[in-house]
């Protein structure tokens, strides 16, 4: 059995200046009980063994790592560094408790969290995750409102990071239900340290680089204050599905996969009536690689044209990352810190998806029927199977190009607070803001159905080839180019905790903590009318 051997002062805790606690004198070793055994009786002298004492992620009683109750992963920043790892999202892939984490090239296409990185620990939901930094919230990414950003973060300001496994409702909110991450910065930093990597693919796209710059300068025992700063920049490039073999396309019927959409073009024809769907491009081959021959069985079987989405969209986006932090601590006396932090950082996230797709559906300005008699009617082929009158059709923007989206995203946070001992009282107060703002533009194949519906039935258009110069017109006045939506949100708060040993006993000391926070959280979530109204 192991018992805490007590030195001459009696083992006080007293805080260092970062904010962690430590043994007042080097006495404090944990020796073994010896009753009977000379040879026990030598080991109760063996060399004592430290253990600093800080404030866990869970808790605001401060303790040992080695004695807490709860399942706390703890990755240093020496781990971090020998990781290889570039990114915060790289860096909590490698958690097993992180289960389907939200990655930027997750979110192409998306509307409510595009460029997102978010945690997800023991697959409850990023929104059942929560996310620290130094102990203190952040505010939810804007468009998705439920979860932290963690592009947003810079990998090397991080002294160590803390995974609380476990739900922590009770002390931080239900957003704490499966767990906590806390990255706690580094806060003593002094010297210069520059950085950089290049990653290359073997086969070109989705190279990626980044570099890092980090400086600090005073030691708050000797100087009076320390002062850091992180300056952090990362760049990678896009990657299309089609440069790659394994991502180049959805129809693989060697293998039982045929995931085409009829959305194509060239455009087929829709036969109610016949409860058919035909191509007049199905004979030749349709247009490949994009649109390839397809049978569809259902309600009858029919020949047509599927369009491959995966041969004009992109697997990993282009995306660029910088970041600022800056951290001084100064000290006001012997037993108080004054701390400051302030965070910048500014994310884009672009990236192409396939051509704006039409149906052919009823919409408010009218169905995409081809007239008979326009100039691209394909008569031969409607003869033969059939058809007579206009033609009701499904189409694709695929003369317009991809659908192209930028997200921009703009954060920033700043902390003030004090920290210290008075009374016998470990205390800790701040005031903490943090906030961002995303803007998405689009452009590319984005078209407004009020335009689009009246060029398609113009005749003009040509559904099944290559239109002429006023087709062409007619669909590029059809193009949307703008800001479809745009959001900001905020969190204010402010904190004060403070914890005290108030008894001893046979176990250890009982120790108590008290404390408070007030919050106030906004969100605001704007879209273009254009967009609300279904044009």
């Amino acid at each position: 059995m192991l018992a805490a051997a007590e030195d001459r002062s009696g083992g006080i805790l007293k805080p260092n200046r970062q904010g962690e606690r430590t043994l007042a004198s080097p006495g404090w070793a944990l020796a073994a009980l010896a009753a009977s055994s000379p040879a026990l009786a030598q080991t109760a002298a063996a060399p004592a063994q430290q253990f600093d004492r800080v404030v866990v992620t869970g808790s605001h009683i401060a303790q040992t790592d080695v004695e807490s109750a709860l399942p706390v992963q703890i990755i240093t920043r020496e781990e971090i560094d020998n990781s290889g790892v570039t990114t915060v999202e790289q860096l909590l892939d490698r958690v097993p408790a992180n289960v389907n984490g939200i990655n930027a090239a997750q979110t192409i296409g998306s509307q409510d969290q595009p460029g997102l990185a978010a945690a997800n620990l023991r697959g409850l939901g990023a929104g059942s995750t929560l996310v620290l930094l130094n102990g203190r919230r952040l505010a939810n990414y804007a468009f998705n409102g439920e979860a932290v950003d963690l592009n947003t973060i810079p990998l090397a300001a991080i002294a160590r990071v803390e995974v609380l496994k476990d739900g922590a409702s009770a002390i931080y909110g239900t957003d704490a239900i499966a767990g906590v991450i806390n990255f706690i910065l580094r806060k003593d930093y002094r010297g210069v340290d520059a950085a950089a990597s290049f990653d290359a693919t073997q086969h070109g796209g989705g190279n990626a680089g980044q570099a890092s710059l980090t400086l600090g300068a005073g030691d708050p025992d000797r100087d009076g204050y320390n002062v850091f700063g992180v300056l952090s920049y990362q760049k990678q490039q896009a990657l299309a599905g089609a440069h790659r073999d394994s991502t180049k396309t959805q129809y693989r019927p060697d293998l039982g996969i045929e995931a085409l959409t009829l959305l194509t073009f060239p455009s087929n024809i829709v036969d109610r009536p016949g409860r058919r769907v035909l191509n007049p491009t199905y004979a030749s081959g349709c247009a490949p690689p994009s649109s390839l021959p397809t049978v569809v069985r259902f309600p009858f079987v029919s020949t047509a044209c599927g369009f491959d989405p995966a041969a004009v969209a992109d697997v990993l986006p282009e995306v660029e990352r910088t970041s600022a932090l800056v951290r001084g601590t100064w000290r006001l006396n012997a037993s108080a810190d004054v701390f400051a932090e302030a965070l910048w950082a500014r994310n884009t996230f672009d990236t192409e998806i396939a051509p704006y797709p039409q149906p052919a559906v009823s919409t408010a300005f009218g169905s995409p029927i081809y007239p008979a008699g326009g100039p691209y009617y394909p008569t031969d082929f409607a003869a033969a199977n059939g058809l007579s009158g206009d033609l009701l059709f499904s189409w694709r923007a695929t003369e317009l190009g991809p659908r192209q989206n930028s997200t921009a995203t703009d954060a920033q946070r700043y902390v003030l607070g004090v920290e210290g001992q008075a009374a016998g009282w470990d205390y800790n107060a701040a005031a903490a803001y943090s906030a961002n703002q995303q803007e998405v533009e689009y452009g590319g194949s984005y078209l407004y159905q009020s335009r689009l519906i009246p060029a398609l039935r113009s005749g003009l258009v040509n559904p099944w080839g290559p239109s002429g110069p006023e087709g062409k017109a007619l669909l590029e006045a059809s193009v949307y180019r703008g800001t479809p939506q745009t959001a900001d949100g905020s969190t204010t708060q402010f904190t004060a905790f403070a914890s005290k040993e108030i008894a001893a006993l046979p176990a250890g000391p009982l120790a108590l903590a008290l404390g408070g926070e007030a919050r106030w959280e906004r969100l605001s979530y704007d879209w273009d009318p254009a967009v609300l109204s279904g044009d």
